[in-house]
């Protein structure tokens, strides 16, 4: 169990100094510069979704997101 939570713990924390960061009291995930990637709920939704394939990296996965937002 120790081991499920430190590994939900490292897929949704940013590596120091990334190109995105949780804001509003992890709420919103943003890029450094303060604009919406995604938010957590809608985060959650889509990976409920991918799911059933296992979980894609968390980096490419805002990539994607902000590259459909366009």
């Amino acid at each position: 169990m120790i081991k499920a939570v430190i590994n939900i713990k490292n897929y949704f924390q940013a590596p120091r100094d990334y190109f995105w960061r949780w804001s509003e009291n992890m709420e919103v995930l943003e890029w450094n510069n303060g604009n919406t990637i995604c938010y957590r709920d809608d985060l959650i939704s889509l990976l409920r979704e991918l799911s059933l394939e296992g979980f894609p990296p968390l980096a490419p996965l805002l990539m994607i997101l902000t590259a459909c937002q366009r």
